[in-house]
């Protein structure tokens, strides 16, 4: 059971339970902003989910949303139109949802050179969509992409399909759809905790670009640094969506990178 807290100001919604990024950084700058305000992390199973997010919107001013519960938010909450073309939300603002996760994704890759990059995606959930959504605003038109269940990649094409095409493939076909691109995103948690993936990595060897949306260094990373691949991990892409989910809160200042650069260092 939860008890649904007045202080619940700004939060994060997730599940399973673990301390994020967000609660790190942004409660740092409260304080330094001298914001009479907290960020929690709050874990709700399922059912807990049914039946406290109302409360918990309702006594909220600002939310962030992550795995599982991007898609599941639209239900409770008035969608904007980058939401509803995406099918997933991860800011919440008074009861407006918002997708900041391809604003982070796009301002990383909006100086990319995508000439001659053919450009597999690992996953299909709330992300992968943000992330294909920011590929479309870049001007791509088609993408490999392989996710554990293969249904969840079908939905994903279907919900996409007006901006971009998408080739689906099972997972047991990974190796041989590796070989045929050169530029991957892994748009999948593995990695948080120090997983791998299944697939041998020396498949990636001649790939152009490995980039993780994980906001640490993955093995995915460690071995495109190992092998001298160009890579990226997901703090930047972090950083860009905080950023913006600040200035949708209204309360963004630039002594927010002062803060992510402090307590990097």
């Amino acid at each position: 059971m939860i008890k649904i807290k007045n202080k619940y100001k700004y939060a994060l919604i997730q599940y399973p339970k673990k301390q994020s990024i967000s609660y790190k950084i942004l409660n740092e700058y409260f304080k330094i902003m001298n914001f009479d305000c907290e960020y929690f992390d709050l874990s709700l199973s399922k059912d807990i989910f049914e039946r406290y997010i109302a409360k918990i919107l309702n006594k909220s001013e600002g939310l962030n949303i992550t795995v599982p519960y991007k898609e599941k938010i639209i239900d409770y909450i008035d969608p904007d139109q980058d939401v509803k073309n995406i099918k997933a939300c991860n800011l919440v603002y008074k009861n407006k949802g918002y997708n900041t996760d391809w604003i982070g994704f796009y301002e990383t890759i909006k100086d990319f050179d995508f000439k001659d990059k053919n450009i597999l995606i690992l996953g299909a959930g709330g992300a992968a969509k943000a992330i294909i959504y920011a590929l479309y605003k870049k001007g791509i038109k088609n993408i490999d992409l392989i996710n554990r269940t293969y249904s969840n990649s079908c939905i994903l094409k279907e919900d996409m399909k007006q901006f971009i095409d998408i080739n689906t493939y099972k997972k047991e076909k990974i190796n041989e759809i590796i070989l045929k691109n050169n530029f991957l995103i892994n748009c999948t948690s593995v990695g948080m905790y120090d997983q791998r993936f299944e697939f041998n990595y020396n498949l990636l060897s001649k790939y152009s670009f490995i980039y993780d949306i994980v906001y640490k260094d993955t093995e995915l990373i460690k071995y495109a640094n190992n092998k001298k691949i160009n890579n990226k991990n997901g703090f930047d892409m972090w950083k860009n969506q905080a950023i913006e989910n600040l200035k949708i809160w209204k309360i963004y200042d630039n002594k927010f990178e002062g803060v992510i650069k402090c307590l990097k260092t």
